[in-house]
């Protein structure tokens, strides 16, 4: 990491707002390197209290995955590093971390972004080295799934939802539809919700489907969040069971 000096007259001149572009790439260098050492702090306190990760991979596979993007495509990088939001979130989960806190929701979902950061930044990295022919087809699924992962929890309460648990329920899954299921394995069953609940992101390490054999399973995450325009109203309601007297549609019971 590199050493940064910067002179008085960069502050004179930022105060001024006579700045140039050296003084610009000299502070925007500073603040890099600052989020840097942010970002690896953060990921060297949760490697030492795994018990607050919950269901997410270990901690260690970001370290590595995070130091092959850096040595493969420094520009993706620092893409990820200066973001607004990376720097802001960093700050936060550092805080919520050493003070044992769950913010807004468990500690291991705002740890959980870490996971996002580091795959959004694989993403990148692994754009600069396909062929020039599939680069618009990458940028399209990649900017779709940094929106998807950005929106998480965007409408639900804090917490995720509980789903029905008892005598006479079965477990919620994903990864199904009404007829088939298609995770994991190659004889899918269905992946049960962590602790009965539907979190804002759930992280599914290995339950993909393999693309290369030599390589495994893929990884899969799921996000969540309330989309007020989703036509709910071309889908059919059935209910599981003769017990079941009403169903709620739209807000409105139906017998």
């Amino acid at each position: 990491m590199a050493f940064h000096r910067l002179p008085w007259r960069d502050f004179d001149a930022f105060a001024r707002m006579t700045g140039d572009r050296a003084m610009v790439r000299r502070l925007r260098g500073a603040e890099r390197s600052r989020r840097k050492l942010l970002l690896y702090a953060l990921i060297e306190d949760a490697a030492k209290a795994p018990e607050h990760l919950g269901p997410l991979p270990s901690i260690e596979t970001v370290w590595e995955l995070l130091a092959r993007v850096e040595e493969a495509s420094p520009v993706a990088f620092d893409r990820l590093l200066d973001h607004p939001y990376t720097g802001a979130w960093a700050g936060y989960t550092t805080r919520l971390l050493r003070n044992g806190l769950d913010g807004v929701g468990p500690l291991w979902i705002h740890l959980g972004h870490v996971h996002a950061i580091a795959a959004a930044a694989a993403i990148r990295a692994a754009k600069a080295a396909i062929l020039a022919a599939n680069e618009e087809d990458m940028r399209a699924a990649e900017n779709l799934m940094i929106k998807d992962l950005s929106l998480a929890g965007a409408g639900l309460p804090v917490g995720g939802i509980a789903t029905s648990t008892g005598p006479g329920t079965f477990p919620t899954k994903i990864g199904c539809d009404q007829t088939s299921c298609y995770l994991p394995g190659a004889a899918p069953v269905g992946i049960p919700l962590p602790n009965n609940h539907l979190y804002w992101l759930i992280p599914g390490a290995g339950k993909g489907p393999t693309i290369n054999a030599v390589s495994g399973p893929t990884d899969v995450v799921t996000v969540v969040y309330a989309d007020t325009s989703f036509p709910l109203s071309v889908y059919d309601v059935t209910l599981n069971g003769a017990a079941a007297t009403s169903a709620w549609a739209n807000g409105v019971m139906s017998p």
